[in-house]
C-alpha cells in the first residue's frame, strides 16, 4: 500500500471496489477464533458526524476479535494519567467548546497529553480506535496502522443524527455542518492541514452505498494486507514516536519544566532532548524525568549556549 494515496471506496457504482474486495475478504480473511492467529494492522477511524463510523469500527473490531477504543476512553485515561478534568479535554470533541474558545486554551498541553495516550494504543494488537481525527495521531512514517475515514453525503448524516442523537431535523440540520466547521477549524489550528483531505488516509470509505457489514469485512481484508506489507522498520518508528510522546508529556507536565523549548527525538529507546534551557541545574531534572520514562534506555543532551552580548560602550 503507498501512503500519501487513498483509496476511497463507495458511490454510486454497484460493481464497486468495496463489493469485490468484499468478495475477496469472505473467500480469505478468517472469522471467529482464526482471525485470532493472524497478524492485523491496528486500525484508527476518522469520521464525519453521522457518517456511521463507530458502527463500522465496532463491526471491525467484533469481526477481528480486537479491542475497540472510543476518543471518549482516550479523554478518561489521558485525565487520570495526567491528572486534569476531564472536561477539559473536551476541547478536542466539536460541540464545545467552540473554535474561540479552543484558541484560548492550553491547547499544547493538552495535546501532549492526548497525544502520548493515543499513540501508546496504536502499539496494541488488535485495537480499533474511533473518533472524529484519530488517524492524524499516526505518526509520520507507520505504515502498519491503517488510517481510515468514513464520510457519507449530507442528508444521510443529518438523517442518521436525529436517529443517533435524538434531536430534532432542524437541530440536526445545524449540528452537522456546524460539526464539519469545528473539526475543519481546529485540525487546520492543531497540524496545519485539512481534515477532508484523502491523502491523509489510507482508505475513505462512503458509508452510503455499502452496507456497515461489507465495509467492516474491508476493513478486515485491508488490515491484513496493511500488516503483512507494512515497511520493515514501521514498527519501531511507531516505539520510538511512542516513547518521544512519552518523554514530552512527561516534561510538559512537569512544574518546573512545563513549556521550556526542548526538542525531543528518539531512536531505539535512546532519547536526545536539545533545548538552550538545558544548563545546569535544568539538565540534571530534565534528565531525571526523563529517564523515569518506560521505554527509555539513555538519554542524551545537546544544547549550545547562547554568548553574552557585548557591553554598550
Amino acid at each position: 500500500m503507498t501512503r500519501g494515496k487513498a483509496w476511497q471506496i463507495g458511490g454510486p457504482c454497484r460493481v464497486c471496489l468495496a463489493c469485490r474486495a468484499s468478495r475477496r475478504a469472505e473467500k480469505e480473511l478468517p472469522s471467529g477464533a482464526e482471525a485470532k492467529d493472524k497478524n492485523m494492522a491496528t486500525i484508527a477511524i476518522g469520521q464525519q458526524m453521522g457518517s456511521g463510523g463507530f458502527e463500522l469500527a465496532k463491526a471491525a473490531a467484533q469481526r477481528l476479535g480486537a479491542r475497540l477504543i472510543t476518543v471518549d476512553e482516550l479523554f478518561s485515561e489521558a485525565a487520570r494519567r495526567y491528572q486534569v478534568e476531564p472536561q477539559r479535554l473536551r476541547v478536542f470533541d466539536e460541540r464545545e467548546p467552540h473554535f474561540w474558545d479552543w484558541l484560548t486554551t492550553d491547547t499544547v498541553r493538552l495535546v501532549a497529553y492526548l497525544d502520548a495516550v493515543t499513540v501508546k494504543y496504536l502499539q496494541e494488537d488488535r485495537t480499533v480506535l474511533i473518533g472524529r481525527t484519530l488517524p492524524l495521531f499516526v505518526p509520520y512514517g507507520v505504515s502498519h496502522v491503517l488510517r481510515v475515514r468514513t464520510v457519507a453525503p449530507l442528508a444521510l448524516r443529518i438523517h442518521r443524527t436525529i436517529e443517533d442523537e435524538g434531536v430534532s431535523a432542524q437541530q440536526a440540520e445545524r449540528l452537522v455542518p456546524q460539526s464539519d466547521r469545528e473539526i475543519q477549524a481546529r485540525v487546520k489550528s492543531m497540524r496545519q492541514v485539512e481534515v477532508e483531505d484523502p491523502q491523509l488516509y489510507d482508505v475513505v470509505l462512503n458509508t452510503a452505498s455499502t452496507p456497515i457489514a461489507d465495509l467492516a469485512e474491508v476493513l478486515c481484508d485491508l488490515a491484513l494486507a496493511v500488516e503483512k506489507h507494512c515497511a520493515a522498520n514501521s514498527h519501531r518508528l511507531l516505539s520510538d514516536a511512542c516513547v518521544t510522546s512519552q518523554v514530552r508529556a512527561a516534561l510538559i507536565a512537569h512544574p518546573q519544566v512545563g513549556h521550556a523549548p526542548i526538542a525531543v527525538a528518539t531512536s531505539d529507546g535512546v532519547v536526545t532532548l536539545r533545548g538552550d534551557s538545558l544548563v545546569p541545574p535544568w539538565d540534571r531534572l530534565v534528565r531525571e524525568v526523563v529517564a523515569q520514562v518506560e521505554g527509555v534506555t539513555s538519554v542524551r543532551l545537546e544544547t549550545s549556549e547562547r554568548p553574552i552580548p557585548p557591553r554598550a560602550g
